[in-house]
């Protein structure tokens, strides 16, 4: 079975950057407060789903890299080292974002009686093509004596990413419990770690949730995520004079959900 899907992406963005700190010495540093940015795109999926057996089914999924270059917001420059106080650049866009080529295959095995579902699959996201350079660009200053311009290139350089995920679903009665492992490697290098990019430093994460009919049109389902702690220490040299170095970023999160659906 072969299936495709294009799907519209929008997405919003905010930055901040120790919009508090403004110094000439030993190296100027201005923060930064940048709101309002938007970007849109399209996402095509292919996928292919193979019955090997009546319980076993194998399946790959294929998706290209979609360019996201954010655009019509502000930014805040914190001038005030310079005396020119916090400083508003009225036109504000940041380019080489991208969600990357991602490449999976999967396998779901399941108990003759529908009561287990036991699934895995390995993923590659191609973040080295997707992430490398990150370009901040702001024009048109609110007052005459600021720079006309600012731009700001932060290398990126993401590694490529490999995830194994692991699922059970198991259904004793009415309600279908739902349990799943997730296994990856940390795709940024220490020396471009930023703060503005630090959830991708996670690396594992657990999920628990069930679904359960109320009637036959109404189901209540759930879920809890926990992203185990990691931690990466700074080397990114455009930091270090701000961080030092041996500043550290850490990463631990804990989410759940609640939802009601109704089936017509």
């Amino acid at each position: 079975m072969l299936g495709a899907a294009v799907t519209g992406v929008f997405g919003t963005l905010k930055q901040k950057l120790f919009p508090g700190t403004s110094v000439l010495a030993p190296a100027p540093f201005f923060g930064i407060d940048v709101d309002g940015l938007e970007a849109k795109g399209l996402n095509a999926r292919l996928g292919l789903k193979y019955l090997a057996s009546s319980q076993l089914t194998l399946a790959a999924v294929y998706s290209p890299k979609t360019k996201l270059d954010f655009d019509g917001g502000t930014l805040r420059s914190n001038q005030s080292a310079a005396g020119l106080g916090v400083v508003t650049y009225r036109d504000a866009r940041i380019d080489g974002f991208a969600l990357p080529q991602e490449a999976s295959v999967g396998a779901a095995w399941r108990q003759p009686a529908d009561r287990l579902l036991i699934s895995a699959k390995l993923a590659w996201l191609n973040w080295n093509d997707a992430l490398n350079d990150q370009t901040l660009r702001a024009s048109d200053p609110a007052g005459p004596a600021a720079a006309a311009s600012i731009t700001r290139v932060s290398p990126l350089n993401w590694k490529d990413q490999y995830v194994l995920a692991l699922g059970v679903a198991y259904r004793p009665g009415r309600t279908t419990y739902y349990g799943g492992l997730n296994f990856a490697n940390n795709p940024v290098p220490s020396d471009t770690l930023t703060p503005l990019l630090s959830p991708a430093i996670a690396r594992k994460h657990a999920t628990l949730g069930f679904s359960h009919p109320i009637t036959n049109t109404y189901r209540i389902s759930g879920g809890a995520l926990y992203v185990f702690p990691n931690k990466v220490t700074y080397s990114n040299p455009a930091l270090q004079p701000l961080l030092g170095p041996s500043s550290e970023e850490r990463i631990e999160y804990y989410g759940v959900n609640v939802m009601l659906s109704r089936a017509w």
